[in-house]
């Protein structure tokens, strides 16, 4: 907080006509942090706050704490509610600041329905101090297998979601993009992190719980890509050494792909647990601005691909135009072993860094075992027919078609 220009005062309102406190203030008390005048507390929370029927039954975690400066003794936790039957449960002793951690178990077998359970945490006196804490958890139907995804290109964050869902519903979308991830807290770090700060992480968790809630899947955005490509040091070069203007990052170097797997690492040990977590977008789009780097590592990789140095004839990773190749064929057809057709499949395939790094990526989300959220990578066009674009993601899709929906002050794809 900024210092303040008036004089402390207790009781009166500073700074403007006098409008006193009627009554008297006594034993006036300024502490270091917000205070709770309780003898006790009492938190409860879940992992999450939506389940799918028979799943693993969730923990519920209800937590006390001792406020005072002496001994919290005889309290009593009792728990009820139509997730729970009605439980009594003696709190032991508790010394001054220490809490102490009771588990519950939620039944996932009970019918798809809004479940309650309430926590009194009482403490002995004259007259007895009750705290009160409820707990609202949602169990659904276990969904249909096989369902055709039909992605919303977008949302902006929870808030937005919640606000546009029911929209999207209507238009037919199944799921949408959601998240992403703290790319650079992971790259500074050079090793799995939660995927977020953790008041994104809480906001992610309940917009999970919401789709889960409505039968709808989200899809990170995993754009680790678009966070290398703006940062100079990785730039690719042209013949001359200098980078380009089309600022893209050279993907092949070192450290890159294991920073791609740690993203998709950092996503699945923070999100993956939640099945509305349905997918993951991989750095869309990013091969438009790739480009042939001539580096001394590039053309070092290339010779120990090759045996050779790269072809003098190529510039761009646009190829070469076959009017200036001498004794090109009349029939314009190459043998499988021509130097340029050799470095440009090399090129599209390895050469550009990009598949192994989707292939990183995905491999980092797989970790956990959630083999079912599937990874996509686009557009498979913009690159040569070969095989080998997007690296081992699950999905290559096709040019689509969009929707648009125009209102006043934004749209939804």
């Amino acid at each position: 907080m900024a210092a303040g220009s008036h004089d402390l005062s207790i009781g009166d309102r500073i700074g403007s006509s006098y409008g006193g406190f009627p009554g008297f203030l006594d034993e006036v008390c300024v502490s270091n942090g917000a205070l709770e005048f309780s003898p006790a507390s009492m938190t409860m929370t879940a992992e999450r706050l939506t389940w799918i029927r028979h799943e693993k039954s969730p923990e519920v975690r209800i937590a006390v704490r001792n406020l005072q400066n002496t001994t919290l003794r005889k309290a009593t936790l009792s728990l009820s509610g139509n997730a729970h039957g009605l439980d009594a449960i003696e709190v032991p002793n508790l010394e001054p600041g220490e809490t102490h951690l009771f588990t519950k178990w939620f039944d996932t077998s009970l019918r798809p329905d809004d479940y309650e359970l309430r926590a009194r945490l009482t403490v002995p006196g004259d007259p007895p101090i009750a705290s009160d804490e409820v707990l609202r958890l949602k169990l659904v139907g276990r969904p249909l297998p096989h369902r055709m995804p039909v992605m919303m290109w977008g949302i902006g964050s929870p808030a937005e979601f919640a606000r546009e869902l029911p929209r999207m519903q209507q238009l037919g979308f199944n799921q949408c993009l959601g998240f992403g991830a703290d790319y650079d807290s992971i790259w500074k770090a050079g090793k799995p992190l939660p995927a977020n700060s953790p008041e994104t992480i809480v906001a992610t968790n309940r917009m999970l719980d919401e789709a889960l809630a409505n039968d709808f899947g989200i899809a990170a955005t995993l754009y680790a890509g678009y966070f290398l490509k703006q940062r100079p040091e990785l730039a690719r070069v042209d013949r001359q050494g200098k980078p380009y203007a089309r600022h893209d990052c050279n993907a092949a170097l070192s450290g890159l792909a294991e920073f791609s797997e740690n993203v998709g690492a950092s996503v699945a040990q923070t999100y993956g647990k939640h099945p509305a977590l349905v997918a993951a977008l991989v750095n869309s789009e990013v091969r438009d601005d790739s480009e042939v780097s001539f580096s001394e590592f590039d053309r070092e990789r290339y010779r120990a691909f090759a045996g050779r140095e790269v072809p003098a004839e190529v510039v761009t990773k646009w190829g070469v135009t076959w009017k200036t190749i001498p004794d090109f064929p009349a029939d314009r057809v190459i043998p499988e072993d021509h130097p340029l057709l050799q470095f440009y499949r090399w090129f599209w395939t390895v050469g550009d860094g990009w598949n192994d790094l989707h292939t990183a990526l995905h491999r980092g989300l797989k970790s956990t075992g959630r083999d079912d959220v599937w990874t996509w990578y686009d557009p498979a066009i913009r690159v040569p027919s070969i095989g080998g674009s997007g690296g081992t993601v699950d999905v290559l899709p096709s040019p689509v078609r969009c929707v648009w929906v125009i209102t006043p002050t934004k749209y939804l794809r």
